[in-house]
C-alpha cells in the first residue's frame, strides 16, 4: 500500500537546522538560529509579522504539493514484536490545565473544540507554505506542543524546520488568530524518525517562544498527556483536515481506536474518522471531558494508507514517548 503523509515538510537548503543528538543517541533536536542583529522580542515579532491571512490560505498538505514523494515512504514490515506494546507497563498521566482565555467564546468542532488545538504553518520558499495540526500539552515550561515528527523534520533533507517561520496558531479559524501566534524556539523528535523514517516514532515535541511575556499554556490552557494507556478505547481527535471547510475550521471525530493494517512492524493504532491532509499532528484524546474540553493526549494523527478510506493511523505513546516528553517538559 502507498503511504500518504498528511503534511509536507520541505527544507529550504539555505536555512537548514541540522539535528543535535542527545548523549544516549535516542533523540534529535534543533534550536532556532536567531539573527545576531535582533533581540529575541524583535525576532519573535518578525516571524509573527511574516504571516498574513493570504499566506495561511495558501498553505497546503504534502500530497497536494509533491505526490510523487509518497512512493518512497514505507512502514517497516518485520514480524510483530509484542514487547513494543508496553502491555505490562503501568499507565502514567499528567493532568490538563485550564488557561486564561474564555473558551466558550469560540468552541468549534461540535462545541467540543478548544484552542489548545491549532494549526501550524511554515515557509516552504518560493511562495509555498506547509501546514499541520498540533496541540498544547501540559509542561513545567508552559510552552510545549505535541505534533507529528513529519511536521517538524524532513528526512530527505536531514534537518529541522526551526528556521522556516514555523508558527503555532491556537484556535485558528478562517485565517484569524483569536489567541495569538507563537513562533517555534526548538524542536525534538526520535532518531528513529530522523535516521530511518520509522512511523512508530512520528512524534514531535515543540517549544514555542513566549509572546508579549505570556506562555501559550497560560493563554489557552493545555491538554493532559498519557502514556501506556489502554488500546481499543474511545478517542476524541481534533484537527484541521482539508476535506472539511478547506482546513479553515477545527474539526473533530470520536471513535474506538483499534488494530491496523499497516504492516506487522508498525505498533500504532488506527481510528475510523473522515480525515485527510492537514490533520497530521492533531491530538488523540482519551478520558475526554466534553464539559471542559480536556483529556489526555495518547497519540496524534500520523498517516493514511491508500485504499483505506476514513482510517487514520497514530503512533502509540509508550515509554519511549514518555522519555522524550520528560526531556522537553522542563
Amino acid at each position: 500500500m502507498v503511504l500518504l503523509i498528511l503534511s509536507f515538510v520541505l527544507l529550504v537548503a539555505s536555512c537548514q537546522a541540522l539535528p543535535v543528538t542527545d548523549a544516549q543517541g535516542k533523540y534529535a533536536s534543533a534550536h532556532v538560529i536567531q539573527p545576531k542583529h535582533m533581540t529575541t522580542d524583535e525576532y519573535v515579532q518578525s516571524v509573527i509579522d511574516f504571516w498574513t491571512e493570504e499566506k495561511f490560505h495558501q498553505a497546503k498538505s504534502p500530497w497536494e504539493l509533491y505526490p510523487n514523494m509518497f512512493n518512497n515512504s514505507e512502514i517497516r514490515r518485520q514480524k510483530l514484536d509484542d514487547s513494543h506494546f508496553d502491555k505490562n507497563t503501568p499507565a502514567f498521566a499528567v493532568n490538563p490545565v485550564l488557561g486564561a482565555s474564555d473558551w466558550n467564546l469560540k468552541a468549534p468542532a461540535g462545541g467540543y473544540g478548544r484552542p489548545t488545538t491549532g494549526k501550524v504553518f511554515w515557509n516552504l520558499g518560493n511562495n509555498h507554505y506547509g501546514m499541520c495540526s498540533a496541540s498544547v500539552i501540559v509542561s513545567d515550561n508552559r510552552d510545549l506542543l505535541v505534533t507529528a515528527a513529519h511536521c517538524i523534520f524532513d528526512p530527505s533533507q536531514g534537518g529541522f524546520l526551526v528556521n522556516h517561520n514555523w508558527v503555532f496558531v491556537p484556535g485558528y479559524i478562517h485565517g484569524q488568530r483569536p489567541y495569538g501566534t507563537f513562533p517555534v524556539r526548538s524542536m525534538t523528535t526520535f532518531n528513529g524518525w530522523t535516521n530511518s523514517n520509522d512511523w512508530n516514532y512520528d512524534i514531535g515535541y515543540v517549544l514555542v517562544f513566549q509572546v508579549n511575556g505570556r506562555h501559550v499554556q497560560d493563554v489557552v490552557g493545555a491538554q493532559g498527556i498519557g502514556f501506556n494507556f489502554g488500546r481499543n478505547e474511545l478517542i476524541f481527535s481534533f484537527r484541521y483536515p482539508l476535506n472539511l471547510d478547506g482546513g479553515e475550521v477545527m474539526q473533530y471525530c470520536h471513535a474506538l481506536s483499534g488494530g491496523h493494517q499497516a504492516g506487522s512492524g508498525y505498533h500504532g493504532q488506527q481510528l475510523y474518522c473522515d480525515m485527510t491532509g492537514g490533520s497530521s499532528g492533531g491530538p488523540w484524546l482519551q478520558v475526554f471531558n466534553i464539559q471542559s474540553g480536556t483529556g489526555y493526549v495518547t497519540s496524534i494523527n500520523s498517516f493514511l494508507l491508500s485504499g483505506q478510506t476514513n482510517t487514520m493511523h497514530g503512533p502509540y505513546f509508550g515509554e519511549d514517548a514518555r522519555s522524550l516528553y520528560d526531556s522537553t517538559k522542563t
